[in-house]
């Protein structure tokens, strides 16, 4: 595990241990008694979590305001924001253990928690050195993840960091004395009619989660979860259930091929397209047009009989009729 050379700033990339660009362990050990000051931006970019694997005793201030003075025990945590600046005065030796995480990553266990990621990146400085059994029990997985070469397991390790931020995410309400975290209000209908209207109107494009939120007026975030509260799925499956259903239609009323419907509603190639639609309608888009198409030719043929039918009878002479009725 690489070793901070400044506290707390995320070690350059030619020597960290990075996890799919989104996640980096790192550790500042010092073991120094006498007092001394440290100070740094957090990061841009990167959310910082600080874990104590020792005790220590310092003072610690947010943007020049004291959260923290006194001891701090070994299993404590501290959550910190981009940006910001820090400030410690350290008095004892002290081994911390910090993951910097991206917004992304962020972003992405609060949709699947489906929480609003509100309080948890307003103000760090109210989320500060607490302690939790269940975290301390994480942080001491992430040292022991280690393969035989001492490196770390990527997946492993990216795994108990989403459980470490599941865990602050549903604790960090309880310390602050908010009562239960809170879930993502309902997206305006005004808002959802402009991200449903975006969706139809450019189905044929690539399309990301973005997009939709740039038509909706909202960020990235914001917008997935209360998308969400408002539709019951996320924003990616509303898109393909959407790509799905213009699909369908292709597939029944026009002779066009897989590949060309694929690619007219915004999908990169058949095998995809083909997939998508298997998991949502539970066979292939070659079967499912068959079996349609040909329940579409049935009905228009029962609708066409009464009407030769009636020219059929109406006939004064029967084998005018029966002419008529076949030019008919």
């Amino acid at each position: 595990m690489t070793v901070e050379s400044e506290w707390r700033r995320p070690p350059p990339p030619e020597t960290s241990i990075r996890f799919a660009d989104q996640l980096i362990v790192s550790r500042w050990i010092d073991e120094r008694s006498q007092s001394r000051e440290q100070t740094t931006d957090h990061a841009a970019g990167y959310y910082t979590i600080g874990l104590a694997l020792r005790s220590t005793n310092l003072d610690f201030l947010v943007g020049g305001r004291t959260i923290h003075s006194g001891a701090v025990q070994c299993g404590m945590i501290q959550f910190g924001a981009p940006g910001v600046r820090v400030n410690a005065v350290v008095r004892a030796p002290c081994d911390f253990l910090h993951l910097w995480i991206t917004n992304s990553f962020l972003e992405a266990r609060c949709q699947e928690l489906d929480v609003a990621p509100c309080r948890l990146t307003n103000y760090p400085g109210e989320f500060v050195f607490r302690r939790d059994a269940a975290i301390t029990r994480l942080t001491h997985a992430i040292l022991d993840a280690r393969t035989p070469t001492g490196e770390l397991y990527t997946e492993y390790v990216t795994g108990i960091a989403s459980a470490i931020i599941t865990r602050l995410i549903t604790k960090q309400e309880e310390w602050s004395g908010r009562g239960p975290f809170c879930r993502a209000c309902k997206l305006p209908q005004w808002r959802l009619k402009r991200a449903v209207d975006y969706v139809d109107a450019h189905l044929g494009e690539p399309m990301h989660l973005r997009d939709m939120a740039n038509a909706a007026g909202l960020s990235r975030m914001h917008f997935a979860s209360q998308f969400r509260a408002a539709t019951g799925v996320r924003p990616r499956e509303y898109l393909l259930r959407r790509r799905v259903d213009r699909a369908k239609d292709l597939l029944a009323g026009t002779d066009l091929t897989l590949v060309d419907i694929a690619m007219s509603i915004g999908f990169a190639n058949q095998s995809h397209f083909s997939t998508v639609f298997g998991r949502m309608e539970g066979q292939t888009p070659g079967r499912w047009r068959r079996t349609n198409r040909r329940v579409t030719v049935v009905q228009s043929q029962k609708k066409a009989l009464p009407e030769k039918t009636a020219i059929w009878s109406g006939s004064n002479n029967g084998e005018k009729g029966r002419k008529e009725s076949l030019l008919t």
